[in-house]
């Protein structure tokens, strides 16, 4: 696990079997706290999304196709940095 600022990034493990058979591959996350809500969203090219956080639970983003540049500050030095996420 790593941490980008305050945000943990979840890493999958992968089943290796499934990919030696020749059909793919299953990944799996194990998160530990339960999924309470899920959402499906639709980011348009190189418009902003977010700008605010949920403290009350843990937010999970999963990018299946493309890409999106995660934005946060340094909980330290208040810095902001980001991070490249994709498929």
């Amino acid at each position: 696990m790593h941490k980008l600022g305050n945000i943990e990034v979840f890493e999958s493990s992968c089943n290796i079997t499934t990919v030696q058979d020749g059909r793919g591959a299953i990944f799996t996350w194990l998160p530990k706290e339960p999924i309470v809500e899920f959402n499906l969203l639709y980011f348009l090219p190189n418009k902003i999304r977010g700008n605010h956080f949920h403290p009350e639970f843990i937010e999970y983003f999963l990018i299946v196709e493309g890409s999106v540049v995660m934005v946060t500050k340094d909980p330290e030095t208040g810095k902001e940095i980001n991070m490249l996420a994709s498929k």
